[in-house]
């Protein structure tokens, strides 16, 4: 998110509605833990984003993206429930590359380059849902994964797949160039 001015003046405004009575709906509630966890509130985000799982009328996207954003939240706190919450995600939601990324970066830092690897490139295999009225940072669908695969497959020295996706990058963002 880039910021302009006060960077708390949306988390400020919330705070001001909520002090003063007004009762957030799903949708206001969910962006007013966006708002906490941009600002780096990570527990109060996580409080707030657990308010929201529990009300009605929820957006089925809002649903994906709040279990990233716990999951993110416990990441920055180094809390080992991040991958809880990812896993929970797969059970309850339709699998998208974002989430299967996160769970990637988690085996990474854990030193699983093998489970990382897995989750990589399960990664590869979904393709965006654009129908979904969600918002999708394409950056999961391709340069993401494949990064962390060419990373990957070359710490654990499998050469051979980490040229194989150096070459899709290249071929996608250069084309033929050499």
């Amino acid at each position: 998110k880039v910021f302009f001015g006060d960077k708390k003046r949306n988390l400020k405004l919330y705070q001001k509605y909520i002090k003063n009575g007004y009762k957030l709906s799903a949708r206001e509630q969910y962006y007013y833990a966006k708002e906490l966890y941009y600002t780096g509130y990570y527990k109060k985000c996580i409080s707030e984003l657990k308010k929201f799982l529990r009300m009605e009328n929820k957006f089925e996207a809002n649903v994906v993206d709040w279990y990233l954003g716990m999951g993110r939240c416990y990441k920055l706190l180094n809390d080992k429930k991040q991958i809880d919450v990812l896993f929970d995600c797969l059970k309850n939601c339709t699998p998208n590359s974002e989430v299967l990324c996160e769970i990637g970066s988690y085996y990474v830092q854990e030193n699983d380059n093998k489970k990382a690897i897995l989750f990589y490139e399960m990664a590869t295999q979904i393709s965006p849902n654009i129908n979904s009225g969600a918002f999708i940072d394409m950056n999961y669908y391709y340069l993401v994964p494949y990064l962390q695969l060419v990373m990957l497959y070359y710490k654990v020295g499998d050469y051979k797949s980490a040229k194989k996706y150096h070459l899709k990058l290249k071929e996608k963002y250069y084309g033929n160039q050499s």
